[in-house]
């Protein structure tokens, strides 16, 4: 039987022993990894690129958005990785909040129970809830472009897609002074020290830790 590999972020190492025996204890599923910050679930993702789905706590370090930022970030890296969040909040606030970050599910810590069949319908695709999450991401970034005017989204378009600054100024027929000037415009806009800055954060959603 080919099982599900989860890897799980909590910092809560006594709640990650239980989970990690309640769950190795269903023969479809397998924790190969866990952490207990930021930097440990990343180094286990760029050792194990067979991790289908990470549960990830939103409350970290007393910090209720820890969580849902990390979720951002993991997702910007690794585009087909799924995220379950895990909450003791049943807060509308923090459950959109991770539905935007492309959380696809969440579960509550106390309904535990409930996490192996959470798992499956992730893994296998049948989740209701995927298509609305991707759906609601999705319009969760358009409404950041919306403080752009039509030209800021057709510079910001080209900047995603690779294009460096000469070409883009010969894409749109712009002297180089005019797009430098335009690109200002956005980093100001979405408060952040350069353009690819601007393009993370759209990504992420505005989940996203100004790094200056």
């Amino acid at each position: 039987m080919c099982k599900i590999k989860i890897a799980i972020l909590d910092d809560d190492i006594d709640w990650i022993e239980s989970i990690k025996l309640y769950l190795n204890s269903c023969e479809d599923i397998s924790i190969v990894g866990t952490a207990v910050n930021r930097q440990d679930l990343s180094e286990l993702l760029q050792e194990r690129k067979d991790i289908d789905i990470v549960l990830l706590d939103i409350i970290l370090n007393q910090n209720k958005y820890d969580g849902i930022y990390i979720a951002a970030e993991i997702l910007h890296l690794y585009e087909n990785l799924k995220i379950i969040m895990l909450t003791c909040l049943n807060e509308e606030k923090s459950i959109i909040d991770s539905f935007t970050a492309g959380a696809i599910n969440y579960v509550l810590k106390t309904d535990y129970k409930q996490i192996p069949y959470t798992i499956r319908t992730v893994f296998n695709r049948c989740c209701p809830t995927e298509i609305l999450a991707k759906s609601f991401a999705k319009q969760q970034e358009e409404k950041m472009l919306d403080i752009l005017t039509k030209s800021e989204r057709e510079i910001i378009n080209l900047i995603q897609q690779g294009y460096t600054q000469s070409k883009i100024a010969k894409i749109l027929y712009k002297s180089q002074g005019t797009l430098r000037c335009q690109i200002n415009k956005i980093i100001k806009k979405f408060g952040v020290s350069s353009s690819k800055e601007a393009v993370e954060k759209i990504t992420m959603r505005g989940f996203y830790k100004n790094k200056s």
